[in-house]
């Protein structure tokens, strides 16, 4: 078909596929020569879902890799409950975003009519897999990386040169409160977990409208600063940032002030040594 972006790439190919199972492969990306043999053991009859471990790659080095397996009744595999209960642990680890390093049930897919959203263009996996986790029964995780994200170049994947997306993720994170409140899990640990995670991506969209080149004066950097710590999601959650990194607590206390100037002036200074020690 035409380029029509991922989402609608994926739709065609869940609509056209006839197996048991589903898995996707980003046409960067690769994949470990046994990861759907280990995948469809793994998910065996009783699991409705699998989730593996992620490595990103760069210039053919290993730069970050994720993969754990949450305490469970069963050991590596969990009830919806016991699942929903540790979703912050499992959220926080960077595992349930996207859906390459999964396996699905077809026939849950097609019995749920789920498709992925074609309305949104950043965090339309994060949508897709929560509305998909809400039909499942029962979790596996498997420990060993066997996905690998190719980062080829600046921009791609988390990069903090892309211009803000904050308020695109702000409707991610909101998803998965809307999912986790649904199925009695927005509670406790959970939130700080969650909030900690939105917390994370707050300082990442000031970062890229500190860095972004649609802004020429400090005034507008500043400006564009002032607006993302005035938002009320970012007011509100200020005060559950428990779990984020110590530079995000650090620099969360200038945002419960709601000093901009600050928080610009961090930035700066932060730039300034890199630039010297580099």
């Amino acid at each position: 078909q035409e380029n029509a972006g991922p989402s609608s790439a994926r739709n065609t190919g869940l609509l056209a596929a006839t197996g048991r199972f589903l898995q996707f492969v980003d046409s960067d990306d690769y994949i470990d020569l046994n990861m759907t043999e280990v995948m469809v053991a793994a998910i065996g009859t009783d699991n409705d879902i699998a989730i593996c471990g992620i490595k990103i790659v760069k210039s053919d080095v290993i730069i970050l890799s994720w993969s754990m397996v949450p305490c469970g009744a069963n050991g590596a595999s969990l009830s919806a409950k016991e699942f929903n209960d540790q979703f912050g642990v499992v959220f926080r680890s960077n595992l349930l975003n996207s859906p390459c390093n999964k396996l699905y049930s077809r026939k849950l897919i097609r019995d749920t009519g789920l498709l992925f959203p074609l309305s949104i263009s950043l965090g339309e996996d994060l949508k897709f897999n929560v509305d998909y986790f809400a039909s499942c029964r029962r979790f596996v995780f498997v420990p060993d990386t066997l996905y690998t994200y190719s980062r080829r170049a600046e921009g791609s994947l988390t990069s903090g040169h892309q211009e803000s997306k904050f308020f695109e993720t702000k409707q991610s994170i909101e998803v998965v409160r809307q999912y986790l409140r649904s199925n009695g899990g927005y509670a406790g640990e959970n939130v700080q977990l969650v909030e900690s995670v939105f917390a994370e991506y707050v300082i990442e969209s000031l970062l890229a409208e500190f860095r972004t080149t649609r802004w020429t004066s400090r005034k507008e950097r500043i400006a564009a600063i002032r607006t993302i710590i005035n938002d009320k999601d970012v007011v509100e959650n200020s005060g559950r940032v428990s779990h984020a990194s110590r530079k995000t607590r650090q620099t969360y206390f200038l945002i419960r002030r709601r000093w901009a100037w600050a928080v610009y002036l961090v930035f700066l200074l932060h730039g300034l040594l890199r630039r010297l020690r580099g």
